[in-house]
Order: C-alpha cells, then sequence, then structure tokens
C-alpha cells in the first residue's frame, strides 16, 4: 500500500511533498511517512510542541496501545512503525495523536448545490 492508497482508505488529506521531495502526511504535531519500499510499514514522527514531555508521553501511551512499534524514543519526539496500513485502529490513533487533517467528502447533492451556486455568481463549475 503506498501513502496515497492509505491516505485515500483512510479519508485523510493527500500526501504532499517534504523539503526532501518524498511525499508525506502532514499533521500539526507530526507526519507520516513511508518507511520502506514495500509499502507495508509507515513511520509516524511525533516532533510536539517542544513546551513538554506530558504530549509524547500520551501520545506514546496511545499508539503503544493501539499496536504500533516504538521506533525512536526521545524526551519530548519520538517516532512509531506503523506495521498495518490496513488496520482502521492504528490509522485512527496515528490521526488523532498526529492532528492529521481528515479529507472533505461532498455528498453529490452537496456538490451539485455549490456548482450550481458558483454558476450563479460567475465561477466556473469544473
Amino acid at each position: 500500500m503506498t501513502l496515497q492508497e492509505f491516505a485515500l482508505t483512510h479519508k485523510l488529506r493527500a500526501p504532499v511533498k517534504d523539503d526532501a521531495g518524498d511525499l508525506v502526511l502532514p499533521g500539526k504535531l507530526g507526519d507520516i511517512c513511508e518507511y520502506d519500499d514495500d509499502g507495508k510499514t509507515f513511520l509516524v514522527t511525533f516532533m510536539g510542541s517542544g513546551k513538554s514531555a506530558q504530549g509524547w508521553n500520551t501520545t506514546k501511551r496511545a499508539l503503544t496501545e493501539a499496536g504500533l512499534t516504538l521506533h525512536q524514543d526521545g524526551d519530548w519526539e519520538g517516532s512509531f512503525l506503523l506495521t498495518d496500513p490496513g488496520s482502521k485502529r492504528q490509522a485512527i490513533a496515528a490521526r488523532r495523536c498526529l492532528k492529521v487533517p481528515l479529507r472533505r467528502v461532498l455528498s453529490p447533492e452537496h456538490k451539485a448545490k455549490l456548482l450550481s451556486a458558483g454558476q450563479k455568481n460567475h465561477f466556473s463549475a469544473a
């Protein structure tokens, strides 16, 4: 499973390229990226706010309980390996701890309403 497939499966926003050119799913407190090329393992990196170790300790406990494997353990930051990309429990825990935004999914009725409103205001329908 690629990072894009992971994002689609778990209704996350599309991955973006970081400074090094790698695809990542950015969050407010860290990011998710591919760890190896086989698509079976993702690296969940928590960088936190840097104000206290409490955020890292809470995140560490939550992700361990969800079944992620601790990879690096610092004082205020660290990383986990998400070894089962198909696991809804692991994906939700990682998303919540890192505050990764969800993808907006519009119903067909709402989408049609927005398009018709856009046409009335001289916006293109595409």
